[in-house]
């Protein structure tokens, strides 16, 4: 299925969210902070990337993280994960970039379905820029 980085800085986060997504039949890469991730988004193919806006390094270092992907590798798709969503944050999420925001708790069945709905989006736009270029 797709190759996916998975950025939290809580430890049992990325170990949940990597199961959840193994079980799925994704390839899971995890980071437990900004470097680590952005290391791990330089140097593997990636098809998404799960990041926390909360991580370690600053109270919005997901969002430093998510401007960096998305200069290195506008390809990768990006959804933001929050404890503590406002509507300022999702807006700042989305103006950079990110395809979707998804606020803890959740369900493996909506994080599941978001990521195929955005993994679908970056297919079909895939498609779509092969046909104009």
């Amino acid at each position: 299925m797709a190759r996916i980085l998975v950025v939290d800085d809580e430890r049992a986060m990325v170990e949940m969210l990597g199961e959840m997504l193994t079980t799925a039949g994704h390839e899971v890469v995890l980071a437990g902070d900004l470097a680590q991730g952005f290391e791990l988004m330089k140097n593997q193919p990636l098809d998404l990337a799960l990041v926390d806006i909360g991580l370690p390094s600053g109270q919005q270092a997901g969002l430093e993280l998510l401007q960096k992907i998305k200069k290195h590798k506008s390809s990768i798709a990006v959804i933001m994960i929050t404890g503590a969503a406002s509507q300022q944050r999702v807006v700042a999420a989305l103006r950079g970039g990110a395809q979707d925001f998804l606020e803890k708790p959740f369900s493996t069945d909506e994080l599941l379905k978001r990521v195929e709905t955005v993994l679908a989006q970056q297919k079909a736009l895939g498609r779509h820029e092969k046909l104009l270029f």
